[in-house]
């Protein structure tokens, strides 16, 4: 949502609660996208606040009053107020109790597929009337065939997510037992709290196969789910990320960080369509060096090799159009390159990362989170002269402003080059 429609969406939900004879004297955000969720504060509900013209708050609540009469594992609506869409200065607002959260990291991957089977068995006998996901598939393929709306897309992208969508969601259509989901039950969408976990946000529902929900968890969680077909659980895992790039790069879109997204998603996606699924365990291959020491052909030629994804700043710098000076946005990219990186190896895609790593402790967090998800992981160190550095430096004439000498000797006493012990801890190379 824009900062200013915020702004009045903030004031809106505070005075409505206010009618109720609860005290809301402070807004704290939870989540901003084409809604704004908020927890009001001290009387401690959620309130969940779109534009009136967007609609679907009350198909929402519907779904929810049924779906926990039947006993499904979803987010209640707050029991002080009327369960019902409340109008206020232009906005559908809705009202939701908040509930603590469990005081750890994350949610055990069984218990998440738990959540899913019993949510699934109460929308089946609640016999929800939902569209099917198709629509979803519709909606995005008219985002892509309106130029307007979608102008900062190339031809070959625009291409590449519509062969993508009109071919897995074909695929799908086809596949699996349909019945009544979620539609988007990422780990965003499940409050773990100390009754158990919750589904919220019911506004996504849909029709399909169990394998679409699925595809919205982590990996593990299909794992302790019965009966899952793992190529269809594949395929819709490339649909869903595809749809949700689609929607990145929608003009009005708001997401923060949504137009890093929708280019770091759009390499998942055609990544994950171009490599065959493989059994075998990923790889994780850490290009560490200064500049100029051939990280870009070293990783290019991994690649080339295997079919790895590459993950570097300086590739959607460079789309942006921005200056690689701006180290905020390298730290920024950094770090969502790095989420779509273990996406890639929980769906045992090798990904190769060429970000220079000059500290030891980056490099001991990558190789760490890397093997939690059961992947090798490759240490490749590349070195020259600083004469030589130099050389390839001036050559290619990537910064602007220049790179300079005092900068390359800066960078070279930063850089924390790896030893004979650290190297110990790395998988062997297999290739190059």
């Amino acid at each position: 949502m824009h900062p200013a429609a915020a702004a009045r969406a903030r004031l809106a939900a505070a005075d409505l609660v206010r009618s109720f004879g609860l005290a809301a004297d402070e807004v704290v955000d939870l989540h901003d996208s084409n809604r704004l969720t908020a927890r009001l504060l001290p009387c401690d509900l959620v309130a969940r606040i779109g534009p009136a013209e967007l609609g679907g708050s009350q198909v929402e609540v519907d779904r929810a009053l049924r779906l926990l009469e039947a006993g499904a594992p979803v987010g209640p609506l707050d029991p002080r107020v009327p369960p019902q869409v409340h109008l206020r200065d232009g906005f559908e607002i809705t009202l939701w109790s908040h509930l603590p959260s469990n005081p750890r990291p994350e949610l055990p991957p069984e218990e998440y597929a738990d959540a899913f089977v019993r949510l699934h068995a109460a929308m089946r006998e609640a016999q929800l009337e939902v569209p099917p996901f198709s629509h979803r598939v519709t909606s995005a393929l008219d985002l892509l065939e309106d130029p307007e709306r979608t102008p900062r897309l190339t031809d070959p992208d625009r291409a590449a997510l519509r062969d993508a969508l009109r071919e897995l969601g074909g695929r799908i259509s086809r596949s699996g037992t349909q019945q009544p989901l979620h539609g988007e039950p990422h780990p965003g969408n499940l409050l773990d709290t100390p009754g158990g976990p919750l589904f919220i946000d019911l506004e996504t529902c849909c029709s399909g196969p169990v394998e679409f929900d699925l595809a919205h968890a982590p990996a593990q969680v299909a794992e302790h789910y019965p009966g899952v077909d793992a190529e269809l659980l594949a395929d819709c895992r490339i649909l869903s990320r595809a749809i949700a790039t689609t929607w990145r790069w929608d003009r009005e879109d708001s997401l923060p960080d949504g137009e890093l997204l929708g280019i770091g998603w759009l390499d998942q996606v055609r990544a994950l369509r171009a490599r065959p699924r493989r059994s075998t365990q990923p790889t994780l291959t850490i290009v560490c060096g200064l500049p100029g020491s051939g990280k870009t052909s070293a990783a290019d030629a991994i690649v080339e090799a295997t079919g790895a994804m590459r993950l570097s700043p300086d590739d959607w710098m460079a789309r942006l159009g921005v200056s690689l000076w701006d180290e905020g946005l390298r730290e920024r990219i950094e770090q969502l390159q790095w989420q779509i990186g273990q996406e890639l190896l929980e769906q045992r895609a090798d990904v190769v990362i060429e970000w220079g790593t000059w500290g030891r402790g980056e490099r001991d967090r990558l190789r760490e989170d890397a093997r939690a998800l059961g992947a090798r992981v490759e240490l490749i160190v590349l070195d020259a002269e600083d004469e030589e550095l130099w050389r390839r430096i001036s050559a290619r004439g990537a910064e602007d402003p220049p790179l300079t000498r005092e900068h390359l000797a800066g960078y070279r006493a930063a850089f924390e080059r790896p030893t004979p012990e650290e190297l110990a801890l790395f998988d062997p190379p297999q290739r190059l």
